[in-house]
């Protein structure tokens, strides 16, 4: 699952586990209404998705009338995409949504919405740092020598801010001609097969995670000797929880302290293990600068 991802679906599902902040104030009667977009899901379709959010809604529904700390209606609604999403946004019908971060700056009127949770995907750092990986036997290990070569992308990375990165920076190093004739192939295998294929010879680049890239390691570590690093990116945020301004801020803070508690007891830890995430953490906006810099360059060349 890309990581960062699913966002959406787990701040559903901790929800329903027994980890409900404790509050002694009763919120004031509010409609929170979750957006969310099937394809951040790695290998979900989206009528599996509205399936499981269905049930998980029911559920949900079903535990605010037994819980009466939380004093707000719930509902929800998957789509396939942001354009299918982003009316229901603009019109105000959805005021909590769950996006990447690449479609966060895709909609109009950005402004108007605060990010304010992520997942992180390590215990000690909530941003993912890419790398583009090469056999070290490989010479040709600066930018500007990657002209006709093949670069594999993992699946998971397809979506990220981590693919972004990679098409700006060559982009920018190589120029519009020798651009044109570096294969990006868009790979329909994860990140560790990949980085397998490239550990066999059977590819000549790869761009994976970091924390991939060191669990392998560890698993593995001839991989260190084996594969040499090319380029390491910033840390990037890759999927954010967003609220519209001017909602109810006692709703808003409901929410946010469910979701950072969550990884506290043994039921949450196995609905962030799902998702292969330790925790959710609250974010501020300037957490998204690194991601914006590179959207930007790649929207210059590309858009």
């Amino acid at each position: 699952m890309n990581f960062t991802k699913a966002i959406f679906l787990l701040l559903i599902l901790l929800f329903f586990g027994q980890s409900f902040a404790q509050s002694n104030k009763t919120i004031k009667k509010d409609v929170v209404r979750l957006g969310g977009i099937a394809d951040m899901v790695d290998g979900v379709e989206l009528k599996d998705a509205e399936a499981a959010f269905k049930i998980l809604t029911d559920s949900f529904v079903k535990r605010l009338k037994e819980q009466k700390i939380y004093d707000f209606d719930f509902e929800g609604k998957m789509y396939s995409d942001l354009k299918s999403m982003q009316k229901d946004i603009e019109s105000g019908y959805i005021q909590y949504f769950n996006v990447s971060v690449y479609d966060y700056f895709k909609i109009n009127n950005k402004k108007d919405f605060i990010p304010f949770l992520s997942g992180m995907h390590h215990p000690s750092e909530n941003s993912v740092h890419y790398l583009l990986v090469t056999s070290s036997k490989n010479t040709k290990i600066e930018l500007t020598q990657l002209s006709n070569q093949k670069i594999s992308i993992p699946r998971s990375i397809q979506k990220s801010v981590g693919y972004y990165w990679l098409k700006a920076i060559l982009r920018n190093e190589l120029g519009a001609k020798l651009y044109k004739t570096i294969n990006l192939q868009l790979s329909s295998q994860s990140e560790n097969e990949d980085l397998l294929s490239l550990f066999f010879g059977k590819t000549d680049y790869v761009i994976i995670s970091e924390g991939t890239f060191n669990v392998a390691c560890e698993l593995n570590p001839s991989i260190k000797s084996k594969v040499k690093i090319i380029k390491k990116s910033e840390g990037f945020l890759n999927g954010v929880f967003v609220y519209k301004k001017g909602l109810n801020a006692q709703t808003i803070t409901a929410i946010q302290d469910i979701a950072v508690n969550i990884h506290k007891d043994n039921n949450g830890k196995q609905i962030l293990s799902l998702f292969k995430m330790s925790k959710i953490v609250p974010i501020k906006k300037e957490q998204l600068d690194e991601a914006e810099k590179v959207i930007n360059m790649y929207n210059k060349f590309f858009k």
